[in-house]
């Protein structure tokens, strides 16, 4: 204010607000009311629109906290940056390794540099890929791009291959990055997930950066059935080591460490057949979820099915799905269940008649009168409230699917093979993180439900004339 010479009588007059408690807001007594307001004061000071931003989120620093804002913040990178499909695992960038001539390993080999290091790991890994019974152990943090650039531009290779991965967990609730580095460690974890199917990671608490850091000379460890390569990936040095007795000893620690972790995520292949599983997340009192494609499965009814399954165990498993969501929103309140999506999401329903939410197996391509009639109850019943979602939230993947309670959270997203993958956390700390930015979310991130409404209206009659349908 001082350098643009603007004064607290200046800002009070253009923001309209009396001139004492303006000169509250500016002297830090109390904060304003609304980001919207905050806005009107850096155009005032005649900021430029990224120093308006800048405000804007020192503002919302100050209101919530910075933990929690950049928490927020990571949230949001993670939920629109999920993995997409692709239409074949091909499109996955390949990773390019120099092989020099086969030449085998010592009993124990030291290596050094990075480009020493990428080879080992890529040689090590097609060699145990190609086994019939490849089984590779990880302990170490997901912070080596390479390893997972490799695995997953090679899915083909390591598509029967046993993988088991520990991570160390940060516990400091109270620290931005540690708090941030769980959902990280996710983030990198998906690659495989949707690229591999028999990954299996599991985690123990510690504090991870004394841990994998500091003193420890080597310490991350890739454990095949043939090597052991113990590394730290930021001194590029590592030790590998090929006897069977040290390869069996290691083998016995890997064991060790996995007796003291637990699962961290537990996967689902096959969400019709294990909905078991799925209900006691979807079913709970209060839910959320956030996806760009509308939420439909509450809104099916049992009588539809028939039109669009054949095989009749598959009627009758579908049929008591649905009416295991009529018996759980049947008792919810409104408000209780509240599900986010996008206009992109939206315009993707009702152009291929395609819901990601159900197995794609059974092949279901809702009929033109169906979507409409959908999108209708979606604004007419009481089970779910709709939002859209727009801003930045907009830009949603379409594989990301992510569903909320109490009980946990699911994930639902497509591998690269185009199969359906139920991903369910269990972990404190991440379904804390989920929770609080899914309630968080307000008029900045969404419309409000008479505007969302409004707009699904307006997408229901454009339809209906481009298909020539009776109102």
């Amino acid at each position: 204010m001082e350098e643009r010479d603007v004064t607290a009588a200046d800002m009070s007059r253009f923001c309209k607000t009396e001139p004492a408690q303006m000169y509250k807001y500016v002297k830090g007594k109390e904060l304003p009311p609304s980001e919207d307001m905050v806005e009107q004061m850096g155009i005032c000071m005649q900021l430029s629109p990224k120093e308006v931003q800048e405000l804007k989120v020192e503002y919302a620093i100050e209101r919530i906290g910075r933990v929690t804002y950049y928490r927020r913040r990571s949230v949001e990178d993670f939920l629109l940056h999920f993995p997409e499909f692709a239409e074949d695992a091909g499109q996955w960038p390949l990773v390019q390794t120099q092989q020099q001539g086969r030449q085998d390993f010592q009993d124990c080999h030291a290596i050094e540099g990075r480009k020493a290091l990428n080879q080992t790991i890529s040689r090590i890994l097609l060699e145990e890929g190609k086994k019939d019974s490849a089984h590779i152990c990880l302990i170490l943090q997901p912070e080596d791009s390479f390893l997972f650039d490799f695995l997953a531009a090679r899915a083909g290779i390591f598509s029967k291959a046993k993988i088991e991965h520990i991570i160390c967990m940060n516990n400091d609730k109270n620290s931005i990055e540690k708090s941030t580095e769980n959902l990280s460690s996710l983030k990198r974890m998906l690659t495989l997930q949707s690229s591999i199917l028999d990954y299996k990671s599991y985690y123990y608490y510690d504090n991870a950066e004394s841990h994998f850091h500091n003193l420890n000379l080597l310490p991350n460890m890739i454990l095949t059935s043939s090597h052991v390569l113990l590394y730290h990936q930021e001194e590029e040095r590592g030790l590998l080591l090929c006897m069977p007795s040290a390869v069996s000893m290691m083998k016995k620690k890997f064991e060790d460490c996995l007796a003291f972790s637990a699962p961290f995520i537990r996967v689902i292949t096959d969400g019709f057949q294990e909905f078991d599983q799925l209900s006691v997340i979807v079913f709970a009192q209060t839910a959320r979820s956030i996806q760009a494609d509308p939420c439909i499965m509450p809104l099916l009814t049992p009588d539809m099915v028939p039109d669009y399954v054949d095989e009749p165990m598959r009627i009758t498993a579908m049929q008591q799905m649905l009416m295991g969501y009529e018996n759980a929103y049947g008792c919810r309140k409104p408000g209780d269940n509240r599900s986010y999506m996008t206009v992109a999401g939206l315009e993707y329903f009702l152009e291929t008649g395609i819901n990601l939410e159900i197995p794609v197996f059974l092949n279901i391509r809702f009929t033109k009168e169906d979507r409409i009639m959908l999108l209708k109850r979606m604004i007419t019943q009481d089970k779910v409230d709709s939002f859209i979602l727009k801003g930045s939230l907009a830009q949603l993947p379409l594989n990301m699917h992510l569903y909320l309670s109490q009980a946990g959270a699911a994930l639902l997203f497509y591998n690269q093979r185009r199969e359906q993958i139920y991903m369910i956390l269990k972990e404190p700390g991440l379904l804390e993180m989920l929770r609080d930015y899914l309630e968080s979310l307000s008029d900045r991130e969404h419309y409000s439900l008479e505007e969302s409404h409004a707009i699904i209206e307006d997408m229901i009659r454009t339809y209906e004339k481009k298909w020539g349908m009776k109102k």
